[in-house]
């Protein structure tokens, strides 16, 4: 694979990186993207230069041994920025020394996100190759944010960045070429750039490895200091949980007090805060099923692409999977009423080899290098 990939660069390709992000630790969806797309390009003999964003994450030696040179710039999160017509993720991210850094050379340009487009805005070199990696429809997700949230001022925030960032969405013409996540994702902005190409998400995967035979519970999982991930699990406990016999297991980062109260309130559940990654994945591996739930549709849900490597039987509902080509893999179930019977189902039927051999063939289109060459391949496209 790594053969095939070099050979589609003529000589040592180098690439600027920018990311919304320190994309290390690789410990929620986003930076996991990030790093070991940077990781995977560097194993096809890509000089990455990284240039990161930096609140409230250390610098990383890690990202200094893959990468030819890494670059912090801090996010200023002044509430001036919030005044400005361009969207607060955008705004935060504007940064001057990153543009003189970036025009240094004329080396191709990868920007993370709707968030890291600013170098857009100053019109580099008309002929430097400058692809975006869309992570999301934010509008979208914006909207989404704003119809689960509770608090009055986090709400109209919400609204309004989706106002500018619908109205800044164009921007993304100005780009060589997108390079978005997922299906759905990819016939959006095919509308806005046709020159928009599907490269899926990078991951920690190598192989399937997941273990035959049952477990006794069932387990969601997620950052729980996320508002969409909150609203989820709270759905889930109060439509789901509530109705089943079965146990459950809740496990994720930064609990808020509403979920603590909500599944403190149902005898068939444990809740697990702050699980370190070799405790997740023992919960994801050992579950008899996992439930990967959204309350509205967003870019691609990377754990459930970590839920498919490692554990067995996975129910999600159609915002998780719609779209996204691991259909084959899951059960859906959408309503409160549709989950109870297959939980029941699954809770005694063993996961065995034929389901496993399935999952090897269809997460094959999943490789990472697979995914840098198609990323690379864009870059050397002439058009």
């Amino acid at each position: 694979m790594v053969v095939a990939c070099q050979a589609l660069i003529h000589k040592t390709m180098h690439l600027h990186l920018v990311s919304f992000n320190i994309p290390y630790p690789p410990n929620y969806g986003g930076v996991i993207d990030v790093f070991f797309k940077v990781k995977a390009l560097q194993l096809a003999g890509v000089k990455v230069h990284l240039h990161c964003f930096d609140y409230g994450r250390e610098k990383s030696e890690e990202l200094s041994k893959l990468c030819a040179d890494v670059h912090y710039y801090p996010r200023r999160l002044s509430i001036l920025k919030q005044l400005k017509k361009i969207p607060f993720i955008v705004a935060t991210r504007s940064n001057q020394e990153l543009i003189d850094n970036l025009n240094r050379d004329e080396h191709p340009i990868l920007l993370e996100g709707l968030h890291c487009t600013y170098p857009l805005l100053k019109n580099l070199q008309e002929s430097r190759k400058i692809i975006v990696r869309a992570h999301n429809i934010e509008h979208e997700y914006y909207q989404g944010l704003a119809r689960t949230e509770k608090n009055i001022l986090k709400k109209a925030y919400f609204k309004v960045e989706a106002l500018k960032l619908k109205t800044y969405e164009p921007i993304l013409r100005k780009a060589s070429a997108i390079a978005s996540i997922s299906q759905s994702d990819k016939d959006y902005f095919s509308a806005i750039n046709p020159n928009t190409e599907l490269v899926l998400p990078f991951h920690p995967f190598n192989e399937v490895a997941v273990k035959p035979g049952k477990g006794k519970y069932i387990l969601i999982h997620g950052d729980l200091s996320v508002p969409e991930n909150i609203q989820s699990t709270l759905w889930l406990i109060e439509n789901v949980i509530s109705r089943c016999p079965h146990p459950f297991v809740i496990a994720g980062k930064n609990p808020p007090e509403c979920i603590r109260t909500s599944a403190s309130k149902n005898r068939n559940v444990k809740l697990i805060p702050n699980p370190n990654d070799t405790t997740l994945t023992e919960l994801i591996e050992n579950a008899q099923l996992n439930i990967v739930h959204s309350i509205f549709p967003q870019g691609f849900k990377l754990k459930l692409l970590h839920v498919l490597y490692r554990g067995r039987w996975c129910i999600c509902n159609h915002n998780v999977i719609k779209n996204t080509g691991l259909e084959p893999l899951c059960i859906i179930a959408n309503s409160s009423n549709e989950y109870t019977p297959v939980i029941n189902e699954l809770m005694e039927k063993a996961f065995e080899v034929g389901p496993i051999e399935k999952r090897v063939k269809v997460l094959k289109q999943f490789s990472n290098q697979i995914q840098a060459n198609k990323l690379i391949g864009m870059f050397n496209d002439p058009t």
